[in-house]
Formats: structure tokens, sequence, C-alpha cells
């Protein structure tokens, strides 16, 4: 068997979890569409039910339908870009990403859901192939102008890998795929290697590992155990050892994190971020630059820092320091890496410690 070469992700469910607000949806649409008003999730829900009887002729026209709702009833940049925000990565994302990239394999994202949110992954990750299903146009007074659909779910999520495995020279015995839903058999069933994170009972027998985890406990890095075997284990060990019950890493107030993004203060910083004047997309912007600082604090290993916890020791130095000049003037060699700008860095930097230090005061 051939060494991994592309490793492909699913988003909602497998890099982000499937909860708003501490409940569970079945896809960010309807999120959208309950926000809309009662009148737009119904017509959703009916829309939903056609889907599946197989009353429309493809993804796409049930996309272009959801989004007429959105338009319809009215739905805000503001209210869409609040959610896409507040949908939280699973812990161990950070970790998974790195160990696969220190292999020397590329990741990849395939979703047939909001490109919105694909974006958010590449900018907080540096994924550089990110697809997804629909892209919103919005008006200066924020309501929905208009969007562009394209398939990437379903049948269409393994046209699209093939269409990158093309232009990547590869061929499917370089791929793992990892998802959760049932949208995703025929991705899976492509791969050379396919895991289910904990994955719809309709998946369970197009893939080749199950990962199963405690509801409320689940950690991505969990896929890293059974990858750990390949290529030693044929497709024939795995199926005759299936299904691997993990225990999942809780994320505790001082769990090791490599980055803003695998930290549990990403939304918070956002948040104070944008209470500071600034917009979504520069606060999105921040969080990527503050990422990137601390990708080079990996790499300089700065304070002893590594790659599993390279935010949590700046963090830590930013409590310890007693004024945001003596932070950035700290952190000297890692504005120098090959991760970012320097400026756009230091920036970042200097609200994060006022960030830190407003949230010690109000503690």
């Amino acid at each position: 068997m051939k060494p991994i070469k592309l490793a492909v992700f699913d988003m909602e469910g497998t890099i982000f979890r499937n909860s708003y607000l501490g409940q569970s949806f079945p896809s960010l649409w309807a999120v959208l569409c309950n926000l809309c008003g009662p009148d737009a999730a119904r017509e959703d829900a009916a829309n939903r039910d056609k889907f599946y009887a197989n009353e429309y002729s493809g993804y796409s026209q049930w996309v272009i339908d959801t989004l007429r709702i959105h338009k319809k009833y009215g739905l805000k940049r503001n209210q869409f870009e609040s959610i896409v925000k507040a949908i939280d990565y699973y812990p161990g994302v950070s970790e998974t990403f790195t160990a696969l990239r220190q292999q020397g394999i590329t990741i990849a994202v395939i979703s047939g859901g909001l490109k919105a949110l694909a974006d958010r992954v590449a900018l907080d990750y540096q994924i550089e192939h990110c697809f997804a299903a629909a892209e919103y146009f919005w008006n200066p007074d924020g309501s929905l102008r208009h969007w562009n659909v394209q398939p990437t779910d379903f049948a269409h999520k393994k046209s699209v890998l093939q269409m990158l495995c093309r232009d990547l020279g590869l061929s499917r015995d370089d791929c793992l795929f990892v998802g959760d839903g049932k949208n995703d058999r025929d991705i899976a069933g492509f791969c050379a290697l396919s895991i289910g994170f904990n994955p719809h009972v309709e998946l369970r027998h197009d893939v080749d590992v199950i990962i199963e985890q405690t509801k409320g406990e689940e950690n991505l890095s969990a896929v890293l155990q059974p990858l750990a075997k390949y290529p030693h284990f044929s497709i024939q060990d795995f199926n005759a050892y299936k299904v691997w019950k993990i225990q999942g890493v809780q994320e505790g107030c001082f769990k090791p994190a490599a980055t803003l993004s695998a930290s549990r203060w990403r939304d918070a910083f956002h948040s104070f971020l944008v209470g500071k004047g600034l917009s979504c997309k520069s606060a999105d912007s921040y969080c990527s630059y503050l990422n990137n600082l601390c990708r080079n604090i990996t790499e300089a290993t700065w304070n002893g820092a590594d790659a599993s916890n390279a935010f949590t020791t700046m963090e830590c130095i930013a409590k310890q320091t007693p004024d945001e000049d003596s932070f950035v003037n700290s952190l000297g060699q890692p504005f120098s890496g090959p991760n970012g700008r320097d400026r756009d860095m230091i920036s970042a930097a200097k609200q994060f410690y006022r960030f830190k230090n407003e949230s010690l005061v109000a503690t």
C-alpha cells in the first residue's frame, strides 16, 4: 500500500461541531433558516423532505431554493457572520493538521456547506484547497443580494476530489478521507483509506475505520491513531479491527494549544476585537495573524514551545509580562519567522496582550 499524500476532510461534524448555542443541528442551512423565522423554517423542512425524496434534479438546486428562503425572509449579513463565527472547532484539529503536515501530507477540505465557513478553516489553518457549495453576496445595507453555488456534496464530493487529484498528479491510492455524514459515502469509497469520525449510521458500511467517542468528548486527533498503522496495515487488517473506541480529550482551561484557533480563546478574542471597533473581516485577519505568530513560535522553539503548546506558551508569557511593549519585545525572534508579515503579527500581539489584560481584570 502506498503512503498517504493527500488528506481530505469533511467540514461540519468533522472539523466543526454540529451544534450552535449548545443545540445540535442537521446543517448550518437549517440554523440560518430557523433564524429567519418559523415560516422560513417550515419551508426549509419541506424542501429538505423533497430533496431526500429525490424530487430535486441535484444538490445545487436544493441549495439555491434554500438561499431563496434566506433572501425571502430577510437574512442579514451580520446575522450570517455571527453564526459562522460562533460554530466551534472540535478539539484536536490543530494537532491533526500539524501531524499530517509533518509527514508531508497535503490537506484539503471538501464540503457541501458554506464557503464562509470553509474560508474560516483556510485562514485559521492555512489550508490551500477548500471547496464548498455556497458563496453569499451582500448589498451595502446588509441584505442578501445574490449567491454562487457549486456542486460539492454527495456524489459531487468524489468528483471534486477526482479533479483535485488530476491537478496534483495524484491517484485515489494516495488519498485519505475523514468524514461523518451519509453524504460522504461516495468520496469515502473512492479513497485508499477512509475514516468515519463518529459517523452517521449510513456511512459506517462505506468506511475502513470507525472512530467512536463519547458525545461531548470528541477529539479529531483520534484519527491519527489508526493512520499511524497505515500503510503497514492492509485494508483487510482495518476491516478486521474496524471500530476504534477512543476516549476523547476534553478541552479544559489549561489544555495546551498550538494556535489561537486550537484554543478556547479564539471566539472571545474575535469578539473583543469587534467590541473595539474592528469589522468582523478585520477581526478574522487579526486571528490569522496571531495563528501565524504561533506557528513561528513553534519553529523557533521560543521559550521551549513546540507544535503542541505554542499558543499556551505565549499566553503564559503575556500574563507574566508587566506591559505591552515588554511582551512585544520578548517576541522578537518569532516576528521574523517565515509565516506572515512582522507588522501584522506585532499588531495582533499588541491586541492579544490588551485582550488578556482585560480578561484578567474582569476575572
